[in-house]
């Protein structure tokens, strides 16, 4: 009786084991699946925010061209005031000198 008794419990052990094998077989299987997905819909907000980021990426660099060439625009004035300022100047002296 005894011997049955182990037999039956080794039977139901292997059965249980089986099952729970199969249980993390489908488990395992779930997570490399969902992973799958979550890589999927990754990439396609990454195409959805992308011409989002296109836009934002020209929009600064159309801005960044604006405020470059008032810059350039504000030394040019500031450069021709100065070479204006140091051509009187010169000329002034000049004058002086042959007044002399």
């Amino acid at each position: 009786v005894r011997a049955k008794k182990v037999t039956a419990k080794r039977i139901i052990q292997r059965m249980l084991h089986t099952q729970l094998a199969g249980a993390f077989d489908c488990f395992s299987e779930a997570v490399i699946q969902l992973a799958e997905h979550r890589r999927v819909v990754e990439k396609t907000v990454q195409r959805w925010r992308q011409p989002l980021v296109q836009i934002f990426f020209d929009g600064w660099c159309e801005s960044v061209g604006v405020l470059l060439q008032e810059l350039m625009d504000k030394a040019n004035s500031m450069a021709q005031e100065r070479l204006s300022a140091e051509l009187s100047d010169a000329v002034r002296h000049h004058r002086t000198k042959l007044d002399e």
